[in-house]
């Protein structure tokens, strides 16, 4: 069964290097749950710590599909607004991996920016395999209703747990 993700997202990756497509959409689906306007990665103070991003007072330090990380990773320099234009967020990681591919490195290797990147590799093997499926979301083409990022799935996981010991 195909991997269903947004079309915004694989027109997205489609238009910044089609020959990456597969790899961009994997790294957008535990990163950003394939959305173009993410935001996370708060803070209280740059250099400081990462928060829940409801904290009163913190600020998001990671952007776009890829969540390029502003305060020490592969976004510093760069404005938060061009990270969140989709295009250009899927041109960057591509700019990377190619990068470190070229300098003899594996693609799974090329991806070790990213945290996620075990479930990234398991999106990217699952969708060589059985393909994608664009879907409209429904609720502006940016992202499925539902959360797929790994952040997200914590506080799920968290209530599970409390759930079953409860019972």
């Amino acid at each position: 069964m195909a991997v269903s993700i947004p079309n915004q997202a694989v027109n997205d990756a489609n238009e910044a290097d089609y020959g990456l497509r597969d790899a961009l959409l994997a790294i957008a689906g535990p990163e950003s749950g394939w959305n173009s306007q993410a935001k996370g990665d708060c803070k209280l103070a740059w250099g400081g710590i990462i928060v829940p991003c409801i904290t009163p007072g913190s600020f998001p330090t990671s952007f776009g599909y890829t969540q390029f990380y502003t305060d020490g990773g592969l976004g510093d320099g760069i404005p938060p607004e061009r990270l969140l234009n989709g295009v250009y967020n899927f041109q960057l990681a591509a700019r990377h991996i190619r990068g470190e591919i070229a300098s003899g490195k594996s693609l799974y290797d090329a991806l070790w920016p990213w945290s996620a990147r075990p479930a990234i590799w398991a999106l990217y093997e699952r969708i060589q395999a059985e393909g994608i499926e664009g879907v409209s979301t429904g609720n502006g083409g940016g992202s499925l209703p539902l959360p797929v990022s790994h952040n997200a799935l914590v506080p799920i996981l968290g209530l599970l747990a409390i759930w079953i010991v409860v019972s």
